[in-house]
């Protein structure tokens, strides 16, 4: 009851603890500082986790050929770009030489 004349007297009142908030289990892409745009640019891990793969299997899809899209390095890192990733998804994810070829010839699932 001390308490309760306490409040009253300063006119506060308890807040109740806000409910934890569910995590989203959806794999995503880490949003950038502003939260508006997408990443030009992915990592590795980012790359698998986008794909729905293991990282592991992403590097052995990289060394045999079997991932299209060639990373290139850029601060010490390995780096893809998204938007071809998503084309390469959208072509059917063929080996590197189709893909490549495909891309060459101005094919619009290449671009």
């Amino acid at each position: 009851m001390g308490d309760d004349i306490k409040h009253m007297k300063t006119g506060l009142t308890v807040a109740p603890r806000p409910e934890p908030i569910a995590r989203d289990p959806r794999p995503r892409v880490r949003p950038s500082r502003t939260g508006a745009m997408e990443p030009l640019l992915v990592s590795a891990p980012e790359s698998a986790q986008l794909l729905s793969i293991s990282e592991a299997t992403f590097w052995r899809w990289d060394s045999s050929g079997e991932l299209g899209p060639r990373g290139f390095k850029k601060g010490g890192r390995r780096l893809w770009l998204l938007t071809e990733l998503r084309a390469w998804t959208e072509a059917g994810m063929p080996r590197r030489t189709q893909w490549e070829a495909m891309r060459a010839a101005g094919s619009p699932a290449g671009r």
